[in-house]
């Protein structure tokens, strides 16, 4: 009897095992037709945080182009309270991707998102769209190196877009792209300007100074002043 239940337990393990593979595997496949067979959009890019301790290191970027406006207040808190949201783009005289519309309902060239409330704004009817994906890893070395390129490039006003495939709901992020070159070929071959004098905030040392000689000296300079 005892033995049995080690079977029972030790099938019970391996059939999650495996599940959890399967799994995987199936989201890999989806993924990669995603990628392959996906109709591909420009997303603009606006911001980024590279760092995350607790997931290494990656180029993670914040979407200029996320706010949609809805005809009125009632179909807005439709929209933010459906199950699912499916947004569909259209691309503007530069190329890039446009939310065009929002649905509860899925299609071809459709991606599936998050929605919420754009409590930047005043207006009941804009929507904020979140966009299911956000971040590029690359390896540790080379993402602060992207940083900068991209910080540089969205000060100087260059184009700065995502390359995303989507495909019956799915989107997959293919690269990050600087004026048409990949942000990987960027830093691969060191032919980008950096100038570190632009778009950067330098450390600044801080000296811990004795308050007691502090006040001495400010009683020293008023003194001469007065003199």
């Amino acid at each position: 009897m005892k033995s049995q239940k080690i079977n029972k337990k030790w099938w019970f393990f391996a059939a999650t095992i495996l599940a959890q593979f399967i799994v995987m595997f199936l989201w890999v496949l989806r993924s990669n037709d995603t990628l392959e067979n996906g109709t591909i959009y420009k997303f603009r890019l606006q911001g980024y945080d590279p760092y995350d301790p607790f997931r290494g290191k990656y180029l993670r970027f914040q979407f200029k182009d996320n706010i949609m406006e809805m005809q009125n207040e009632d179909e807005a808190m439709t929209i933010i309270n459906a199950l699912e949201v499916y947004a569909k783009f259209s691309v503007d005289d530069e190329g890039f991707a446009m939310p065009m519309s929002l649905s509860q309902s899925i299609s071809d060239n459709a991606l599936k998102v998050e929605v919420t409330r754009d409590y930047f704004s005043s207006e009941m009817t804009h929507v904020r769209i979140k966009y299911p994906f956000d971040r590029l890893w690359m390896n540790q070395k080379e993402c602060p190196i992207a940083e900068k390129i991209v910080n540089d490039a969205l000060f100087r006003n260059k184009h700065v877009y995502a390359l995303v495939s989507i495909k019956n709901g799915d989107g997959a992020l293919k690269d990050v792209e600087v004026d048409g070159v990949s942000i990987k070929d960027l830093v691969k071959n060191g032919e980008f300007h950096i100038d570190n004098e632009v778009g950067y905030i330098e450390e600044v040392e801080v000296i811990a100074v004795d308050t007691i000689e502090m006040a001495k000296f400010d009683s020293t300079i008023g003194a001469e002043i007065k003199d």
